[in-house]
């Protein structure tokens, strides 16, 4: 069962954010629980936040599992009305990585198409943005505060100069990702599509890269470009032709993660 959290509320409420919170010790998946609310038609207006210490059942994309130990990292999840655009992961990248660099003062903090958050050539963490009944998104965010060697993972810890103790704490991280999100959501209702594919491309740190992109029958292989005002990666191939790719996972030519 969920329960007022007063760390959290008092350090949020002091933000003004606006949002309704919850907190879990240990739950399922947080995008999984929002989701079921969902399906109970949640008001609209509500800002419903749920952030968990831990997941059972964490996931990513393609219903990859996501390592959410207690102590490891923030685990949260946003329920949002539904917005009619491809651009959202790629917006709340850009969010979360403005939240981190601001915290830190480090540029380290990039971005991997399509969702994952990157620190010197490892995941840091990952967005998940999933419908919910016909009018919610849930927007899942998970990052490392300290290293997950068993994933590869790296965490904030690294950043900061601690290893195995992030200086960071958690709601502290929290507030400063959902004030920025709020202020990015704000520009992708407004239409500034070409502002956010702007911030997402220079923190990008596939663009330029000869990647790979699995999920189909056959890899597909090219030079990362850019992306278009769908978010979708744009690919030259060998031969020289550009191509769309909406889906999928990219990794380097020679295999490494990035």
């Amino acid at each position: 069962m969920a329960f007022d959290y007063p760390l959290y509320r008092s350090f949020l409420e002091t933000r003004h954010l606006g949002h309704e919170f919850q907190h879990f010790m240990s739950v399922d998946s947080t995008n999984a629980y929002v989701k079921r609310l969902a399906r109970q038609n949640v008001p609209s207006g509500t800002g419903l936040v749920v952030v968990a210490d831990a997941q059972t059942g964490g996931y990513g994309q393609h219903g990859r599992t996501w390592d959410s130990a207690e102590g490891q990292g923030l685990y949260f999840t946003a329920l949002m009305p539904a917005q009619a655009t491809p651009l959202v992961t790629l917006m709340v990248g850009v969010a979360v990585v403005e939240a981190i660099r601001g915290l830190t003062g480090s540029e380290e903090v990039g971005l991997k198409w399509v969702n994952d958050l990157v620190l010197r050539g490892q995941k840091l963490g990952g967005i998940l943005v999933e419908a919910c009944h016909q009018r919610w998104m849930a927007i899942g965010v998970g990052i490392n505060l300290v290293a997950v060697p068993e994933q590869g993972g790296i965490g904030l810890d690294r950043l900061m100069g601690r290893d195995g103790e992030s200086p960071l704490q958690r709601e502290q991280l929290l507030a400063e990702v959902l004030n920025s999100l709020e202020r990015w959501t704000e520009r992708l209702l407004a239409g500034e599509v070409s502002l956010i594919r702007s911030h997402w491309e220079a923190a990008s740190v596939t663009l330029g890269q000869d990647v790979r992109v699995e999920g189909s029958s056959q890899p597909l292989y090219g030079r990362a470009i850019g992306i278009d005002d769908s978010g979708a990666l744009k690919l030259r191939t060998p031969e020289g032709p550009v191509i769309v790719v909406t889906t999928g996972t990219i990794r380097r030519a020679d295999g490494a993660y990035c």
